[in-house]
């Protein structure tokens, strides 16, 4: 069988909830250079074995992380984001969404980057006793428990961190469960566009701070599809609430996504995303 080879760090099913339909391509525009055009979300956001581990672990593929683990993740999304009710809390299924949001976050060959800059000895034993603890809740069928883990952690230096690829990526894994429990505590606005017009990134998960001159206010925006819109934030409060988005929403949304994008936005029109590109001058 062969081994998948590209790894979509931002999935080809999360994309196509972003695409045009007519066109059945996505638009994306290159924030570095302005330029836009159609394409197959099969030919965007990838990277050759970004997900490959440099071992087997207790006689798992080294591409098990990729398929089956990611792929069952990003195919079953879509299923979850079409079952939402507007104004029905129990149609939304918080925890699957929660844990795919999360993986959003920390799957992109930048934040591994950063994982990888970041990381101390200290930050890891933190995770290992939340894990240890059921604190932090691991998927089934994972494979690299704490013991594998800190096999494959041999280079700590004083303070920072030059880890195995195999250990970056459990690192991934349990920074994603980590904040997957974090973000179901947190109070979730679920935006919704009638007409489809919320665009996302390669950077979905966008931490947003707007500052007030008796404080601030900091939350995390996450587009679902071209028609929800989630914010996380705002106290901690597991409640979840429904608002119909209106054109000024959605270009405020749409604006602080652009605005977070390390370097492509994505959707469904190219005219939106060039207007959104000249807004960001």
């Amino acid at each position: 069988m062969n081994e998948p080879k590209k790894h979509h760090f931002l999935p080809q099913s999360y994309q196509k909830l972003f695409w045009n339909e007519n066109r059945r391509k996505i638009a994306e525009l290159d924030l570095a250079t302005g330029s836009v055009d159609w394409f197959n979300p099969k030919s965007r956001c990838w990277e050759l074995h970004l997900y490959t581990m440099e071992n087997e672990h207790e006689g798992v593929s080294k591409t098990h992380l990729e398929n089956p683990f990611l792929s069952e993740i990003d195919g079953d999304f879509p299923r979850t984001i079409q079952a939402i009710n507007f104004g029905n809390p129990r149609s939304v299924n918080r925890e699957a969404i929660a844990f795919y949001v999360a993986f959003l976050r920390f799957r992109n060959p930048w934040a591994l980057d950063l994982l990888e800059i970041i990381s101390s000895e200290n930050m890891q034993r933190i995770l290992f006793d939340k894990m240890r603890s059921g604190k932090i809740k691991i998927p089934s069928g994972y494979f690299m428990g704490p013991e594998n883990f800190e096999c494959a952690m041999k280079n700590i230096g004083r303070g920072r961190l030059s880890p195995g690829k195999d250990a970056l990526l459990s690192l991934m894994v349990m920074m994603a469960a980590n904040f997957s429990n974090e973000l179901l505590d947190l109070k979730w606005r679920l935006f919704h566009s009638a007409t489809g017009k919320f665009i996302t990134s390669d950077k979905p998960v966008s931490n947003v701070k707007i500052e007030y001159s008796r404080g601030g206010l900091e939350y995390f925006l996450t587009p679902l599809s071209a028609h929800w819109m989630l914010q996380f934030g705002g106290g901690k409060n597991s409640e979840i609430t429904f608002e119909t988005a209106e054109d000024a929403e959605i270009e405020e949304g749409n604006i602080a996504v652009a605005s977070c994008a390390y370097n492509k936005i994505l959707g469904a029109s190219k005219e939106q995303l060039e207007k959104i590109h000249i807004q960001l001058q």
